[in-house]
């Protein structure tokens, strides 16, 4: 015999609108969707740095650019973040 209503969870669709709730958080802190599902969704902040660019660059300064361009990397790029709703609702955020 099933129990019901114990430990019912979110609908699909509220669990979507949820979702939808945070990213709009997100989206007003400066991150951006770069993918998404109903229940997931992977955000990014910040610029994709530019390899070839970066690569000429220390090529021609004889590496001089490797230093600044390690600090950029160190200290810039993009951020990636992954949310995902679960059936209670509760939003797990994760870096990746």
């Amino acid at each position: 015999m099933e129990a019901s209503g114990s430990g019912a969870g979110l609908t699909p669709e509220q669990r979507r609108l949820t979702l939808d709730e945070r990213l709009r958080i997100e989206e007003a802190q400066g991150w951006r969707v770069e993918s998404r599902s109903d229940h997931q969704a992977t955000i990014v902040k910040g610029k994709h740095m530019n390899t070839k660019l970066n690569v000429i660059l220390t090529i021609c300064t004889a590496g001089i650019w490797g230093i600044v361009w390690f600090a950029r990397w160190i200290t810039g790029g993009e951020k990636h973040r992954t949310l995902t709703v679960d059936e209670y609702g509760s939003v797990v955020d994760s870096l990746v």
